[in-house]
């Protein structure tokens, strides 16, 4: 995941969670760093520039996640 993928990924997230830029992050378990809930109504195309991105949706963890 590169500084540029992530900062572009994170302002997609931000206009979709309660706090914007000022959410927390969910947390992260050695290489994953969990971003949000999978319950965000996030539209198709950010969803899909989200994915060319690198983050996907975990059923496995119920949020968004990323590799560092």
């Amino acid at each position: 995941m590169t500084y540029r993928n992530m900062i572009e990924g994170l302002n997609i997230f931000a206009k979709y969670t309660k706090c914007g830029l000022d959410e927390d992050l969910g947390g992260s378990d050695h290489d994953v760093i969990f971003i949000a809930s999978c319950g965000l109504d996030v539209s198709e195309e950010d969803r899909a520039r989200l994915e060319e991105l690198g983050f996907e949706e975990s059923s496995e963890f119920d949020c968004w996640t990323c590799y560092a």
